[in-house]
């Protein structure tokens, strides 16, 4: 298998005494490499590297190499960069981060590995490529040490598993966002969402204060509650920031030597913001009052008249029921009808009469 050897040129030095490096609010702007830590002769599968893997010590502390087929040498000095100006992939930068503030040579509480330390380092190490580099370790039986494979596949475990405090995302929220109210009065409450222990308020156009109206100190953490409450009309804005990691470690790296990562990360500023209005009457309901409605029965042998609706006591809807059943023909009513034909029998039989008086005159008259 092909051996690549330039990855360190502190490869040939005996692993030193570690000196730890506790993560700082101000890393120093440079870091100077000094030797090489604890590690071990690794293989990779294919035509991956085969050679050291182990902790690099430096001017700030231990760190771990980030750029596998880049070169470095005791005495090189590299600076603290951001990490956009690296190649790392940005999606693997809360893994990274995760690996480097947590396990060894920085382990952290549950985080612990197994065998020595030179096995330790190659794992971390290894692992560390992985993310920065593509790097996959031979762990096929006999390829590497037994303790170094079981150590690499435990750290890939825990980034599966979102394992690091650095994997998780940081926020910052207000809720509700808005809230309308009178003068005077609370208005609220608001709850701040956080994945930060202490939360910073800032407003304008009110007070803050709590559910008794009281003031409150200006700093909150996540859940907490407050209110906002002012004497004149108008409006009010609450600003919430917090600084949190980034989940990324700290990258040091010069134009034409080896990138490292060393423990810590870059802050974030995150913010949040809310709003108020005040006014000298509460704001209207939504939603209408329910009404009440009472049916009337209509028996079908009432005639069929439009559906109204009217008031009937007070506030209860009187509405008229649809009529059903049988309804006798609309426009008239059969007794009338009956009335009518009888009526007209009647004057056809005077007429007859009439006529046939008339005639026997007009005869009556002819033979005088």
């Amino acid at each position: 298998m092909r051996r690549f050897s330039v990855v360190l040129a502190v490869v040939a030095l005996a692993a030193f005494a570690l000196g730890a490096a506790p993560a700082s609010a101000a890393p120093p702007p440079s870091i100077t490499v000094t030797g090489g830590g604890p590690g071990l002769d690794v293989k990779g599968t294919g035509t991956s590297y085969s050679g050291i893997a182990n902790v690099v010590q430096t001017t700030g502390g231990d760190a771990y190499c980030a750029d596998l087929f880049t070169h470095i040498g005791i005495g090189d000095t590299i600076d603290l960069v951001p990490w956009t100006s690296t190649t790392v992939p940005a999606a693997n930068l809360p893994a990274l981060a995760g690996i480097i503030n947590n396990e060894f040579p920085h382990a952290t509480a549950g985080f612990t590995l197994v065998g020595t330390d030179d096995e330790k380092g190659a794992a971390v190490q290894t692992a560390v490529w992985h993310y920065s580099s593509g790097y996959d370790l031979d762990v096929s039986p006999g390829a590497n040490p037994a303790n170094v494979i079981a150590d690499y596949q435990t750290i890939l475990g825990r980034v599966a598993a979102l394992a690091y405090p650095q994997q998780k995302p940081q926020s910052l929220t207000i809720d509700p966002s808005s809230v309308a109210g009178t003068i005077n009065s609370n208005v609220g409450p608001y709850t701040v969402h956080s994945t930060v222990a202490s939360v910073t308020l800032a407003v304008t156009g009110a007070d803050l204060v709590d559910a008794t109206g009281d003031p409150i100190p200006a700093t909150i953490g996540d859940g907490g509650q407050f209110y906002l409450r002012s004497t004149s009309i108008g409006s009010a804005t609450v600003t919430a920031t917090a600084t949190a990691p980034a989940g990324t470690g700290l990258f040091y790296l010069r134009t034409g030597l080896q990138r490292l990562i060393a423990p810590g990360q870059e802050p974030v500023a995150l913010s949040a913001t809310a709003a108020a209005t005040f006014d000298l009457t509460p704001p209207p309901p939504t939603t209408a009052p329910p009404v009440t409605t009472t049916t009337v029965e209509v028996s079908p042998t009432q005639v069929s008249t439009p559906a109204t609706t009217a008031t009937a006591g007070a506030g209860v809807t009187v509405a008229a029921a649809t009529v059903s059943g049988t309804l006798p023909r609309t426009g008239h009513n059969d007794n009338d009808l009956a009335m009518t034909g009888y009526r007209i029998l009647l004057l056809g039989v005077g007429l007859v009469a009439l006529a046939f008086v008339l005639r026997h005159r007009s005869q009556a008259f002819r033979t005088r």
